[in-house]
């Protein structure tokens, strides 16, 4: 994070901006712990947005439990979930590594990359197709980049 942008990440935050029909936000480059601190705690997120983003979960959940039984859908959740932890403890260690001030900004980064990790194992389950925004807000992490909010102006990419 924080590191120099390439053309890749710069075409995949344009993609996710467009999976979530915000294709005219411009996308600002966050390039330190404490530019990212102020972001997440913008105050002017896109409600709207953050309303759908709620909703698309609840229908890949409930996508997920039709296309398999509930019972198996939470298996593959939980399989999932492991693999996530492990990498969310990782994450966290490294970023304590860093000697951050304030680790609290390092949880809400590995809490943010749980969230898309969890949402990308529902988009696989529901068998949603590649552009999805689950799919591409996860890939953006795993360009070791952090989606921080998007306002009704500006995504932080961190």
């Amino acid at each position: 994070m924080g590191a120099e942008i390439d053309s890749n990440t710069k075409q995949l935050a344009k993609d996710y901006l467009c999976s979530l029909e915000r294709g005219h936000v411009r996308t600002k480059f966050v390039t330190t712990w404490d530019e990212a601190r102020r972001a997440a705690r913008d105050m002017e997120w896109d409600r709207a947005l953050l309303s759908s983003q709620i909703t698309e979960r609840r229908n890949l959940q409930r996508l997920a439990n039709t296309r398999y039984k509930q019972a198996d859908c939470r298996a593959h959740l939980e399989e999932s979930m492991e693999a996530i932890s492990a990498a969310a403890d990782v994450a966290l260690k490294t970023a304590q590594s860093t000697h951050l001030n304030d680790i609290s900004i390092a949880k809400a980064a590995v809490g943010a990359f749980s969230e898309s990790a969890f949402e990308v194992s529902l988009a696989t389950l529901a068998e949603r197709e590649l552009q999805h925004p689950a799919r591409l807000r996860f890939a953006l992490f795993q360009a070791g980049r952090w989606p921080l909010p998007v306002t009704k102006d500006l995504f932080f990419l961190f």
